[in-house]
């Protein structure tokens, strides 16, 4: 049925056309009158009118100079878009990505990743404006952070979740794999950035803090095949660039992931749910009746966390292996399940 990606996209396109026609209507409002005074008065010529303002954008846009704390404005603020171009482009791009993470989480799956990237990247966003853009770069009293691109970054971290040796071609015998498109936008993002200046300023913003926040919530928070986070080597943050450098990138995201294990922000190894205590466990995940079984027929093993090595996002290259191995052996329960409901031919 794919509600949530039809209800997003209505949302996003009714706001969008709202904002649009409410900054067209206050533009034409706002258009100078022919002037009446001549210099030899010797009164000077009446100021230029302030830009036009939009009721939507100040209801649903992040303000980081009037009302920083307005906490609706958190999820809200992907909702409007002020640019006829970028609406064309975005609504049936993101309507047919959030068909598809939809048929592939499920609605809540989806929700879940929504909520925790608009949230996370607005957060990220507010404390990058507030804390460092005020002491080396001027933010405007009109300054309204808004708009999908944060979504966008989001939902190309997840292809390369998903479906990262996907070949997505252009042309004949052109194209390339979706692996190496969070890069390419990465780059692109700020090619853009450094030709516009400040004008494209929010919009890099929300790039970065969305490609950010997809990652840590797939890479640590999401439970997909009974395992908490997504730690395999092919979507480590040092995979997001060319291979070339990923040699030079990888020590640095391994001091950080050290650091953020000792400071308790992340888990070392990857959470099981057939480990956690029961209680928790159903508040994650509804597990299948197979799964159900093995929960109740295995008892815990108590198992020695290794020691942090080098490695990218995970305490070890067997936690990663252990990972994998029972990310497999959940696949192979959830095929075995959809067979057993067909019906026989």
């Amino acid at each position: 049925m794919a509600t949530v990606a039809r209800v997003t996209t209505g949302i996003y396109l009714v706001t969008s056309i709202a904002a649009i026609a409410e900054l067209h209507r206050a533009a034409l409002a706002l258009a100078p009158a022919p002037a009446t005074t001549s210099s030899a008065d010797g009164l000077s010529a009446p100021p230029p009118p302030s830009p036009p303002e939009s009721r939507v954008l100040r209801l649903l846009a992040l303000d980081p100079v009037h009302a920083p704390l307005a906490a609706w404005t958190y999820l809200t603020y992907p909702a409007p878009e002020t640019i006829v171009w970028r609406l064309t482009v975005t609504v049936p791009a993101l309507f047919y990505s959030l068909r598809y993470f939809e048929r592939h989480w499920g609605a809540r799956g989806l929700l879940r990743f929504l909520f925790a990237s608009a949230g996370t990247t607005s957060a990220l966003v507010m404390v990058w404006y507030l804390l460092v853009l005020r002491l080396w770069w001027p933010v405007g009293d009109d300054t309204r952070i808004h708009g999908a691109i944060g979504l966008a970054a989001s939902g190309i971290v997840a292809y390369k979740q998903c479906v990262p040796e996907h070949v997505v071609k252009f042309g004949i015998g052109s194209g390339f794999r979706v692996k190496h498109l969070p890069f390419a936008w990465l780059i692109g993002n700020a090619v853009t950035f450094a030709l516009l200046g400040a004008t494209y300023l929010p919009y890099y913003a929300l790039s970065l803090a969305g490609f950010l926040a997809a990652w840590w919530y797939l890479r640590f928070v999401r439970f997909e095949d009974a395992i908490r986070g997504d730690r395999s080597e092919s979507f480590a943050f040092a995979s997001f660039f060319p291979d070339r450098i990923q040699p030079w990138i990888r020590p640095v995201t391994d001091r950080i992931f050290q650091l953020a294990v000792r400071l308790k922000l992340v888990s070392a190894a990857p959470t099981r749910i057939l480990d956690m205590d029961p209680r928790r466990r159903s508040g994650f995940v509804r597990l299948a009746p197979a799964r159900r079984f093995l929960a109740s027929a295995t008892k815990p093993v108590a198992v020695a966390t290794p020691p942090l090595t080098p490695s990218t996002g995970s305490s070890s290259a067997s936690a990663a292996g252990i990972s994998d191995s029972d990310r497999r052996k959940a696949t192979a329960l959830r095929a075995l399940e959809e067979r057993l409901k067909q019906p026989p031919h």
